[in-house]
């Protein structure tokens, strides 16, 4: 989704990098939902998973119905994926970073990628790599939802000093220690330019105990609750980013994503390479339906 709202909606936030990178503002066929601000340096809307609000007996009617449409823009059949630790780690569950760790690592070679993904990918498979975290500590998160500007500035920030070449296929994860306040969504994909090339982020802010974002519904892992429920908004998001890059490829009449059309729908434990996990299900053409793997 183009914003994690808490419970499935999506939606987008503007574009705009000042500093370390450029952002050009790109227009959106989707106006969101109405809780998702605009970022007034650019002016479009960000994509994301919603709260949930949904009683959990309605879950199985959420969604909305036809199938994904190709516009044609851009996707990422090899794609990578960075995290940005930003904030104090000992506000994280204590076990976030070796299972988000686990998750991302997990997700190459698994049913999740081998067995939705590739119906996107115009005749490509679907392969994806963790490649490292990035950290910064000495900086406060916004305490209000950011524009898509701050979490592109921050990716190209730390790319930047840590010396590393932009990766045009890379998703960059940008995990918060705070939760916005006032946020109706639970994360949010978008992207922007860093050095010149076009970067793809998600928004992740601590989920850990925030109602709409965090439930339970399956017992999958030995993880906490908080690092289950971020686990379960990353792969929304990560999903969302890999099919619908630009926000000009994959999504329905409606302008849901991938995600969007299953959020908060689970039928069973989702086992990567590396373990399992109460992921959502996504999207399936082939299957005109939602489907685990």
């Amino acid at each position: 989704m183009r914003t994690c709202a808490r419970n499935g909606l999506a939606a987008w936030v503007g574009i705009a990098v000042i500093g370390l990178g450029t952002a050009l503002a790109q227009p959106d066929h989707d106006q969101g939902s109405p809780d998702i601000p605009s970022d007034a340096a650019g002016g479009t809307l960000q994509r994301g998973m919603s709260m949930d609000k949904l009683p959990k007996h309605a879950r199985s009617q959420s969604g909305t119905s036809g199938n994904l449409v190709d516009h044609g823009g851009r996707i990422l059949p090899s794609s990578s994926i960075y995290y940005i630790w930003w904030g104090s780690l000992s506000v994280w569950p204590n076990d976030a970073y070796a299972g988000l760790t686990s998750l991302a690592g997990g997700f190459n070679g698994s049913g999740f990628m081998k067995d939705i993904f590739p119906q996107y990918m115009r005749g490509a498979g679907a392969t994806t790599g963790f490649v490292t975290s990035l950290y910064d500590s000495n900086t406060t998160p916004p305490s209000h939802g950011p524009s898509t500007s701050t979490i592109v500035n921050e990716a190209c920030k730390m790319i930047n000093g840590n010396g590393l070449t932009v990766d045009p296929t890379a998703v960059y994860v940008v995990l918060t220690s705070n939760f916005p306040k006032g946020a109706n969504y639970c994360a949010w994909h978008s992207w922007g330019s860093c050095n010149g090339q076009t970067i793809q982020v998600a928004y992740m802010p601590n989920t850990t105990g925030v109602s709409g974002c965090n439930d339970p519904v399956l017992s999958c892992s030995g993880y906490s609750q908080g690092t289950n429920s971020i686990a379960n908004v990353l792969s929304h998001e990560f999903s969302e980013a890999i099919t619908d890059a630009t926000g000009s490829a994959w999504y329905d009449n409606s302008g849901s994503e991938i995600g969007d059309k299953c959020a908060w729908k689970f039928s069973a434990c989702v086992k990567l390479t590396t373990g399992s996990w109460q992921l959502q299900q996504e999207w399936s053409n082939a299957a005109n339906g939602c489907v685990q793997q």
